[in-house]
């Protein structure tokens, strides 16, 4: 069940804080790079660089951030192809999706 189970009373008192603190940092909700319906992919697949992903899983974000909204995750073992670095060179721009339509970032 959902909502309203048995028992269940939470004073808003209780509830986290809404606001950013120290202990949650602020989220940034950032729209991916998409291209349109039917136009070419922003990314061209198998022109990439393919790499492996090593960790047990990994986030795909809409910008270059690790506050920037997660647009996929990839596990542990999953084929990755990487496109350009950011001005850091901690980022790569990797396709979000299998079409390569939107364009996201990961973290190396």
């Amino acid at each position: 069940m959902l909502f309203g189970t048995t028992g269940y009373k939470k004073r808003v008192e209780d509830s986290p804080p809404l606001l950013p603190t120290k202990e949650s940092p602020t989220r940034h909700l950032i729209r991916p790079e998409t291209s349109a319906p039917g136009a070419e992919p922003l990314l061209p697949i198998g022109c990439g660089a393919s790499y492996e992903v090593v960790y047990d899983r990994v986030a795909i974000r809409s910008a270059p951030l690790t506050t920037a909204t997660t647009l996929e995750v990839r596990q542990k073992g999953d084929a990755i192809e990487l496109f350009g670095w950011d001005s850091s060179k901690l980022w790569r721009r990797c396709p979000a999706d299998a079409s390569g339509t939107t364009a996201g970032w990961v973290m190396l």
